[in-house]
């Protein structure tokens, strides 16, 4: 399911955000 890859890739970002803050 691409739905779930999508939602993974925004979970990194977040973190990657949340790291950098």
């Amino acid at each position: 399911m691409p739905q779930k890859a999508g939602d993974s890739g925004r979970l990194m970002e977040l973190l990657t955000r949340t790291a950098l803050v």
